[in-house]
């Protein structure tokens, strides 16, 4: 059952009607738009509202758009066009809107070579930005014959990427073209010449949907001198390869580098899991970089620091290097110095590292008396805390180190006139948890410690005063060993207003502390089969999740609380 108490403020648009089995509204902007989504036409529909700033017309059944198709339709200003099974678009289909901005035809049967034919796009000379990705479904070899030079006012265009690309003189007259998105993929390998055709104003560059191995030269990004934004994320290009390509943007500086999810696996090429070194890191360390994602890319060893051997650490604003796989056994101290390098940082994930077990037990083969036996033989090793402060640097507003599995720990995190909001410190595979030491003032307003024994965290006496925080999460944290105890949330962080306490396997709760300003508890996935009277001494609680409990019916006085909160707010 789940049980919520709210306050819902619906906004209302001042104009609403049906017109031509359309849905007619004015948007907050006061501009007319037209929802003419899953009606079926075959045809681009005449008597809707002639003063239409926006339209559409996605999952229809439209095939093509013949001449003068939007005439009536001027004042068009984006028309989306998705999901249709459009095959061909006569020369004169968009005359008439000069004033349109954006233009949406995705996941239609436009072909690159055939479906465009010369003049087209001339009266859209205000188009800004042109989708036409998710249309070439095959790999076959296309050469592209879509008339873009006549867009000379196009800023964005997303594309698909065909095999053996052949783009034609046409794209170099796209001045004012800045973001390029490739999205199909189709190819098995970019040649040093496969973008020579593009313009070199161009500044992001986006190609994330390349399934198939892609063989790339080292040249292939040279005709983009100008680029701030590489986005390769999720492409099966391999991290050894994309740190090969940025050698164009020795020296400069980059807004960011993606290259989460790259690396797979290659026998033919003969590539495996990462193993950084300086040489590898040796274009890509000279970058100016305010974003970086390594995310998911089986790096599995770094080699003498070569990940922390960027040269310009104060333009880094916001780092990524969750799900791999390395150890920072030898070079932990050396990581959060640079980080604390990092003088405008402002974002750390440092997340699902499954490093190493805590109390691995291995097997043994005996042999006595000429008889053999498997014994097995838990691990008695002691942990080792490194005797390590990690500082966060006081202009870092969010961290997350959750999900890591190892033995080593640290002493202590300590926050000193921190800019920090949010802190997200989970599923720790460990059995002491570091002390969290704040000094001066601080922001923190979001603290998640899910996964982890309360008993070794908050029970522990490791989290200090905290009276800015809004949100405290304790998901499977066994909150019941604290429960049992005199320790109070409320003396460590007294305004909080979301607290989440799920999956903790709580059937009664006597008591939750002294929390006046809480609005939103969630207790679900526990095990109440009776809603706790408890919860009835919060009166600014608005937001209560019982789900996935064992409740079977609801007490009287339960429902009179809830008619009572529903009737303050």
């Amino acid at each position: 059952m789940y049980i919520i108490i709210t306050i819902w403020i619906i906004l209302v648009y001042p104009y609403t009607t049906v017109h031509a089995q359309c849905n007619i509204t004015l948007n907050t902007l006061e501009d007319k738009e037209a929802d003419c989504k899953h009606q079926g036409f075959t045809s681009v529909p005449t008597n809707l509202p002639p003063d239409l700033k926006i339209l559409d017309l996605s999952y229809n059944r439209l095939t093509r758009l013949g001449d003068n198709s939007f005439h009536r339709y001027k004042y068009l200003e984006q028309l989306i066009l998705d999901n249709n099974i459009m095959n061909f678009l006569d020369a004169k289909a968009f005359t008439g809107l000069s004033l349109l901005r954006r233009l949406s035809m995705v996941k239609n049967q436009l072909n690159v070579f055939t479906s465009y034919p010369p003049g087209v796009f001339e009266s859209l000379q205000n188009l800004s930005a042109l989708d036409v990705s998710r249309n070439m479904k095959t790999p076959e070899y296309n050469p592209y014959r879509i008339p873009v030079g006549e867009l000379c006012n196009l800023c964005e265009l997303s594309i698909d990427l065909v095999l053996n690309a052949t783009f034609g003189q046409q794209f170099r007259k796209l001045h004012n073209l800045r973001k390029l998105r490739f999205d199909y993929c189709h190819v098995d390998i970019l040649y040093n010449e496969t973008f020579s055709d593009m313009p070199v104003n161009i500044n992001e560059f986006h190609m994330t949907t390349c399934k198939h191995f892609v063989v790339i030269e080292v040249g292939v990004l040279v005709p983009f001198p100008h680029l701030k934004v590489l986005n390769l994320t999720n492409s099966n290009i391999h991290l050894t390869q994309a740190l090969r390509i940025v050698q164009p943007f020795q020296n400069k500086s980059m807004d960011a580098i993606l290259f989460r999810g790259i690396t797979h696996g290659n026998i033919k090429h003969d590539l495996d899991a990462v193993v950084l070194t300086q040489d590898m890191m040796k274009y890509i360390s000279t970058i100016c970089i305010t974003t970086l994602d390594f995310s998911d890319n089986q790096i599995i060893s770094v080699k003498n620091n070569s990940i922390v051997s960027f040269k310009h650490p104060q333009c880094f604003e916001h780092i990524m290097v969750s799900s791999n796989s390395f150890s920072l056994e030898t070079w932990a101290v050396n990581l959060f110095l640079f980080v604390f390098r990092m003088t405008n940082i402002k974002m750390f994930d440092f997340s699902y590292f499954p490093l190493r077990f805590k109390n691995p037990v291995f097997l043994d083969i005996v042999t006595k008396n000429n008889h053999t036996t498997i014994e097995r033989l838990e691990y008695k090793g002691r942990l080792e805390i490194q005797d390590i402060t990690v500082t966060v640097p006081n202009q870092m507003q969010f961290v997350r180190i959750a999900h890591v599995m190892g033995r080593n720990g640290f002493r202590e995190i300590k926050v000193i006139n921190s800019s920090l909001r949010q802190l997200e410190v989970s599923y720790f595979e460990t059995d002491v948890f570091p002390i969290l030491t704040v000094e001066g003032f601080n922001r923190l307003e979001h603290l998640d410690l899910s996964g982890i024994s309360s008993d070794i965290t908050i029970g522990a006496g490791k989290i200090p005063l905290l009276i800015h925080l809004k949100t405290l999460i304790l998901k499977e944290t066994k909150l019941y060993l604290v429960l049992q105890t005199n320790s109070s949330i409320s003396s460590l962080c007294p305004n909080i207003k979301n607290l989440d306490i799920s999956y903790n396997y709580m059937w009664k709760m006597n008591s939750l502390w002294q929390l006046p300003h809480l609005t939103q508890l969630n207790l679900s996935y526990n095990l109440f089969d009776d809603v706790p009277d408890v919860v009835t001494k919060f009166d600014s609680l608005t937001d209560l999740d019982l789900s996935h409990n064992q409740l079977t019916t609801i007490r009287k006085n339960i429902l009179s609380w809830i008619d009572t909160q529903h009737t303050n707010f």
